[in-house]
């Protein structure tokens, strides 16, 4: 009896052991891992200091070992050269898309070619543009130099019946304006020249004269035959005012005047849309 109790607490002492060396065994192997984190700090150390801490998250590390398992080494690795891959990647599609314009990433198939089509027609017709208003602009500013009888650029023109007041530089600039017009209106359709500020003036007569100066029939006494009329101030909103310049024989411009509304009138009055000529005051000094 005693034989078999010694028999029984060996075999109880061997199972013991073997238990504590499967335990030791089985903490060699690195816990299933549910989160991983990419870091570059250091390394992960042993798996059995894992265990001690108590720790259920890993950091793969791409300046040290993974630890113990050469699965791990694999998983690092692949990590690792998917990662590099995928920045040089991006980094050579920007300076790809740089060389080749916004919106392009490589220099060959339709897409790049329609694009490069359409970039060279969209800049030849900006080019053309800006040739065509510097030569507007050139004929304008020849016309209103050779433009005769301006009026001083510090005369004043008071609108009757108690309205606003323009200066000769104001009117020197709307005679400009009215050259700037004629230039671009060369080739419009009819439709498009009724939204041109700038009008053929007839110098039509009065249906009520001033009382002041009743002998004054048309807006512009001294004026024979027809003109141009061009707003002064603002030529969208049109106020009360106008330039009239003609068109001489021997191809010039003359200023002939300003004329304007009669303020104090009413839309009930007979003259309401008669225009009169403004006379300056001040000097003509240029």
């Amino acid at each position: 009896m005693r034989f078999n109790i010694l028999q029984c607490l060996s075999f109880i002492a061997i199972l013991a052991s073997f238990s504590s060396v499967s335990a030791r065994l089985s903490r060699r192997r690195l816990p299933e891992l549910s989160e991983l984190s990419i870091r570059n700090d250091g390394s992960l150390g042993s798996s059995d200091e894992l265990y001690r801490r108590g720790l259920s998250k890993l950091s793969i590390r791409d300046d040290g070992s993974l630890g113990e398992g050469a699965a791990y080494d694999r998983l690092f690795r692949r990590i690792k050269i998917s990662a590099v891959a995928a920045a040089t990647r991006k980094a050579a599609a920007r300076v790809e898309a740089t060389k080749n314009g916004k919106g392009t990433t490589s220099n060959f198939g339709p897409k790049t070619a329609k694009h490069a089509s359409t970039q060279a027609a969209a800049d030849a017709r900006k080019t053309t543009k800006k040739q065509n208003g510097q030569a507007k602009f050139g004929a304008a500013a020849a016309a209103h130099k050779a433009t005769t009888n301006m009026p001083g650029r510090k005369q004043q023109f008071k609108v009757p019946g108690g309205g606003p007041k323009f200066t000769g530089k104001d009117a020197r600039k709307a005679v400009f304006d009215s050259h700037m017009e004629r230039q671009a209106n060369a080739g419009k359709s009819k439709t498009q020249l009724k939204k041109s500020p700038l009008k053929n003036f007839g110098n039509s007569d009065h249906r009520e004269p001033q009382p002041n100066k009743p002998h004054d029939t048309k807006s512009i006494n001294h004026m024979k035959g027809s003109g141009h009329e061009f707003p002064l101030g603002d030529p969208v909103n049109k106020g009360p005012a106008r330039v009239i310049t003609q068109q001489t024989a021997d191809g010039h411009t003359k200023f002939k005047g300003v004329i304007a509304h009669d303020v104090s009138r009413t839309a009930g009055d007979l003259g309401y849309n008669d225009h009169f000529q403004v006379k300056p005051t001040g000097s003509k000094r240029k």
